[in-house]
């Protein structure tokens, strides 16, 4: 099985660099409306982003995805936040 993983918005639990998460697990928490428009704007935006530095496609959903998620719910993704998620 292959795993692709991004980095989050908090520190590893030992302090040393950004926490990765693998994106596959996560999606399971996600809200599917979010998800879908999220998967759908990485896709359209890509090749622009991708030309300016982007890290990875991957990467732009998530990050894209972690913000509409804050707006719908005033609330960050856990995933996002929380360096013990998923240890």
């Amino acid at each position: 099985m292959f795993h692709t993983y991004v980095l989050t918005a908090v520190k590893r639990p030992d302090g040393k660099g950004p926490k990765a998460v693998d994106v596959d697990r996560a999606t399971f928490l996600m809200d599917e409306d979010l998800k879908q428009q999220s998967l759908a704007w990485a896709d359209q935006n890509w090749p622009t982003i991708k030309k300016v530095g982007g890290s990875s496609l991957a990467q732009v959903f998530w990050d894209y995805y972690c913000q509409r998620h804050y707006e719908k719910f005033g609330e960050s993704f856990t995933p996002q936040v929380d360096p013990h998620w998923d240890t």
